[in-house]
């Protein structure tokens, strides 16, 4: 959760989402579609073996997986959105949340991360 540096009303929430809400949390709002890959973590392999209900640190106490895990709004621009994904995914937004595009490629280390 963070609470805009432009607007001490509006709050943002993420998951696989970005949320906002501007009355401090009464409504909220779905700024675009899902932000992460998408991939089902129980298809992901663990050391070359799919895991099952007898894998051992399966989740490793990770409740969701792929999510956000970090959200920032530009310090120059207010309709500036950023937004980190465990999985991978570095997305901007340029319009408030309307839209967005992946640019992990473009961030050294990041794009090559992708799994």
């Amino acid at each position: 959760m963070a609470v805009s540096a432009y607007n001490h009303a509006t709050i943002y929430y993420a998951g696989n989402y970005l949320f906002r809400s501007t009355d401090r949390g009464d409504t909220w709002t779905r700024l675009g579609g899902d932000l992460t890959t998408g991939v089902d973590r129980n298809k992901l392999q663990i050391f070359g073996r799919t895991p099952d209900k007898n894998t051992r640190s399966r989740h490793d106490g990770v409740q969701e997986y792929p999510t956000v895990t970090t959200f920032s709004e530009s310090p120059l621009t207010p309709n500036v959105l950023w937004v980190g994904t465990d999985d991978g995914n570095v997305q901007v937004s340029r319009d408030g949340g309307k839209s967005w595009k992946n640019v992990a490629t473009r961030v050294p280390g990041v794009g090559k991360a992708r799994m």
